[in-house]
């Protein structure tokens, strides 16, 4: 089992997904490296770092690339509520700060073995990265990436919208990559059942249930919370809840320059596995196991 870095923006949806990766009994998660997307860079990693000591998690972590590779680029709508407080919640205050993007790339390069990636926030890091330091593609066995969808393939997601360039050239990699298109957030929603009894899972639970009154998703029923980022951590330790398929991932772009995620499922020529179905089911379960383990 490799251990894990993990690239986010902290936003609800990241939120939740560290906490579910820092609890998650496969996952070995290594260091978190902040990257601007939903917030600035700093914000990222002042979160992240709230995050952490709320669970009582001592997880190192990173600046990644602070810029985009892209000439045009989508910005946050600032949809993880009131400006500078995640979901609204007050967040005990930290002094901690990240190290920098250049002791990132030292320590990755001291890396033994492989690593597997799994990136909730724009890919621009990674990207960056692997273009300027080509021989550190040898540690990452596998690069999971939340992005593109499949019942609406014209959308432009944030992840790929804010970054397209950075996308095409993680793409273009020759590393092993699996998406899990943002869908299955939608299907797998927390209804407002769910959320109750969050709120009666101890301070983690009522944590989570308070962030997610802030996060909307006009995709979900009203009442309801979307879990994209959460369903990609999952997937880097829990294929079995997973159908995926070999496609050959691409960007196209609109007519606005926006750049879009699209999958190929015919095309001769493959470079990654997409997730096709998730068993929505047993991710809650899942999702309830790890809150109550949290506390």
């Amino acid at each position: 089992m490799n251990e894990v870095v993990m690239f986010v923006d902290t936003g609800i949806d990241d939120a939740v997904a560290i906490i579910f990766s820092a609890f998650d009994y496969r996952t070995k998660l290594k260091w978190i490296v902040a990257c601007p997307g939903n917030t600035t860079i700093n914000d990222v990693a002042k979160k992240t770092f709230q995050v952490l000591e709320f669970i009582k998690k001592d997880i190192p972590v990173f600046k990644g690339y602070d810029g985009t590779l892209s000439e045009k680029f989508l910005v946050s709508e600032g949809n993880h509520g009131p400006k500078g407080k995640l979901g609204g919640f007050d967040f005990p205050k930290t002094t901690k700060k990240p190290k920098s993007y250049e002791e990132f790339l030292e320590e990755f390069s001291k890396i033994k073995g492989k690593v597997d990636l799994l990136c909730i926030s724009p890919i621009t890091t990674i990207a960056k990265m692997i273009v300027d330091r080509p021989e550190l593609k040898e540690k990452i066995c596998h690069i999971y990436f939340q992005g593109g969808l499949l019942e609406n393939p014209d959308y432009v997601g944030f992840n790929v919208g804010v970054d397209p360039k950075a996308v095409e050239i993680i793409l273009n990699s020759g590393l092993k990559l699996v998406f899990c298109p943002s869908d299955f957030g939608h299907h797998a929603f927390l209804n407002a059942k769910d959320l109750q009894k969050l709120k009666t899972m101890g301070k983690t639970g009522e944590m989570l249930e308070y962030i997610f009154r802030s996060y909307y998703d006009a995709d979900v029923p009203e009442g309801c919370v979307a879990t994209h980022d959460s369903c990609v951590s999952f997937l880097v330790r829990h294929w079995a809840f997973f159908w995926m398929k070999k496609a050959k991932a691409f960007v196209e772009y609109n007519k606005d320059g926006y750049g879009i995620l699209k999958f190929d499922f015919k095309a001769k020529q493959k470079n990654a596995r997409v997730c096709k179905f998730m068993y929505a089911p047993k991710f809650k379960r899942l999702v309830f196991k790890l809150v109550k383990k949290a506390k």
